[in-house]
């Protein structure tokens, strides 16, 4: 049996750059749900299986800048959902070490900085998910949190 596809939510109210993101990491075999707001995106969140108590996506890639709940609030939310407390988090912004310092405190799993070089991108999401895999696979309850950091 195969594995599934790796899914990824791309949360940034601008679509073309949603779409750039989608670009740089459709050479590998993912399954891409596009969110403009983090509010659509967190209510896919709701919706993971509790049969398998799985979250509906292995991966979140989230534009810190956005109408509404911001990336910040977004990543607070996750880390305290039954399906988003394991699940990597990506975020992205032009505004550096002062947005990157209170991202990773509020939970997220990466920050980037814009313009994001590609390579960097896809080495992390790489990282990412066979991390998210290798530990889903077999740890169950205890999970450590890895932080990293990438930028330009």
């Amino acid at each position: 049996m195969s594995s599934p596809q790796p899914r990824i939510v791309i949360i940034d109210d601008d679509p073309t750059q949603g779409k750039l993101i989608e670009q740089v990491l459709k050479s590998d075999s993912y399954a891409f749900t596009h969110c403009h707001d983090a509010e659509s995106a967190l209510a896919l969140f709701g919706k993971g299986s509790r049969e398998t108590q799985s979250a509906p996506f292995d991966l979140v890639i989230c534009d810190f800048m956005l109408p509404g709940m911001d990336g910040f609030q977004a990543v607070e939310f996750l880390r305290r959902s039954e399906h988003g407390k394991k699940t990597p988090i990506i975020i992205i912004s032009t505004h550096g070490y002062a947005v990157r310092n209170r991202a990773m405190g509020a939970g997220a799993t990466v920050f980037m900085s814009k313009p994001v070089s590609p390579a960097k991108l896809r080495e992390a999401v790489h990282t990412l998910l066979a991390e998210h895999h290798k530990t889903a696979g077999a740890n169950h309850g205890s999970g450590g949190n890895h932080s990293h950091t990438a930028h330009k």
